[in-house]
């Protein structure tokens, strides 16, 4: 089940602080990559995503203090490239609609809840499409995740 917020909820006690002060920034520079938004990239996913295609998006970075980094182990994160998706299935078959939502509405922001064989909980995500400049077309997407009440199941 996913349900999608609008940017009112961004401002409500339940949003993550970290994931308010990026939107914050966001807003402020028309997402265009600044020293000061870069300075968030510790907890976000940086990705790319062909529109033409539905799939999840192909992951470059896992900030180091990224919540999936932290849920899935530095091992995933640093080997990112090489398996290009989360471990959960459900995550990755409802990520590629977010991410298509926001390159038209500039973000998206939603919960999503899993229930699979090894986790279960909700996973809140803010999608931004990143640009190099203000009149630039966006380039790469900028995430930032956070997990809620997130269990993984024993082995």
């Amino acid at each position: 089940m996913s349900y999608i917020l609008n940017e009112t909820d961004i401002a409500k006690s339940e949003t993550p602080d970290v994931m308010r002060h990026f939107y914050d920034e966001m807003k402020r520079y028309d997402s265009v990559a600044t020293k000061t938004n870069v300075e968030l990239s510790d907890h976000l996913i940086l990705s790319v995503m062909n529109p033409s295609q539905i799939a999840p998006p192909d992951f470059w970075i896992i900030g180091r203090k990224a919540q999936s980094r932290l849920l899935f182990g530095n091992q995933w994160a640093d080997n990112i490239r090489k398996t290009q998706h989360t471990p959960i299935k459900k995550h990755n078959l409802a990520s590629p609609a977010g991410y298509l939502y926001s390159l038209v509405n500039g973000l998206h922001y939603d919960v999503i809840s899993i229930s699979d064989p090894n986790m279960q909980g909700a996973i809140r995500r803010l999608i931004v499409p990143m640009k190099d400049r203000p009149d630039g077309n966006y380039l790469f997407f900028a995430t930032l995740i956070h997990y809620e009440e997130f269990l993984r199941k024993a082995d």
